[in-house]
């Protein structure tokens, strides 16, 4: 379902604590951010946020990073995050195609890919979240374990 835009969603996101425009300025450092040093788990494509608000819930002891590109939706997760108490999700505003920049070798414990983009059309494979050179980045970020 297409969202129309909402020019005042990027000026909102850059003003959150819990969004991270671009990640590469902390230099990895998850561990400050969230301030502990729990495992990470990384959804890429987070779109409205159901799916990893329900998980922060469940799994307290969990840090959840959401990764979206589109401005206006990841402004409706932030809207749900800041209606509750949950600490353990950050945001990030940026693209896949940058998650090895965003974290360090071996950093993140599970990814969860959530109903992607398709991308259907043959000469958009390499956007797929799914195409082999998504899933080589996948490998050097995830931990030994996986």
């Amino acid at each position: 379902m297409r969202v129309r835009n909402n020019p005042k969603s990027k000026t909102r996101l850059m003003n959150s604590n819990l969004v991270l425009v671009d990640p590469r300025e902390k230099n990895n450092n998850w561990n400050d951010i969230f301030k502990n040093s729990n495992p990470i788990h990384l959804e890429i494509g987070s779109g409205k946020g159901k799916f990893i608000i329900d998980m922060a819930k469940k799994f307290p002891r969990i840090n959840f990073i959401a990764l979206e590109t589109q401005a206006t939706i990841l402004c409706s997760l932030l809207d749900k995050l800041e209606n509750t108490s949950i600490e353990n999700i950050r945001l990030i505003w940026g693209n896949a195609n940058y998650i090895t920049e965003y974290f360090d070798k071996q950093e993140i414990e599970k990814i969860y890919l959530n109903f992607s983009d398709p991308w259907p059309k043959k000469r958009h494979e390499k956007r797929r979240l799914t195409s082999l050179s998504f899933i080589d980045k996948y490998l050097i970020i995830l931990g030994k374990n996986n």
